[in-house]
């Protein structure tokens, strides 16, 4: 009787080490998923914040062409465009404000939605407080 007890023990640790054996890769699997799924979550999050301020500040640089002082910005950003494409350069006015210059070879945007977008690259890291806890 003894016997059969400490047979039925050692079988069942056996299947006990089998089946965890066989679960771990499983679990792992799971796990990794588990998590590469949190963190496209959570960039994605982020990169909708991201879009998000983009909007907001082109939006923003909008409405700044019936501003005051808007002449004086445009002539200073034309200057710079011009003097970015080279001699001779062309220049037409962007659609929704600011100036494109084409010079040989190179093209100059100094839109007002380029320069938002430009404004909101060079935040870089610091964008990330944005959803910091």
């Amino acid at each position: 009787m003894q016997q059969a007890h400490r047979d039925a023990r050692e079988a069942l640790a056996g299947a006990q080490a089998d089946a965890a054996a066989t679960a771990a890769p499983q679990t792992a699997a799971e796990l990794r998923d588990a998590r590469d799924a949190a963190r496209s979550a959570v960039l994605s999050a982020r990169r909708a914040a991201c879009d998000e301020l983009c909007s907001r500040v082109r939006h923003g640089v909008a409405g700044l062409t019936g501003q005051p002082g808007y002449d004086r910005f445009l002539r200073e950003i034309t200057r710079r465009a011009r003097q970015a494409a080279g001699p001779g350069a062309e220049l037409t006015a962007a659609p929704d404000g600011g100036v494109i210059a084409h010079g040989p070879g190179v093209v100059v945007d100094c839109s007002l939605a380029r320069l938002a977008d430009l404004a909101v690259a060079e935040l870089g890291p610091k964008v990330a407080e944005l959803w910091a806890p």
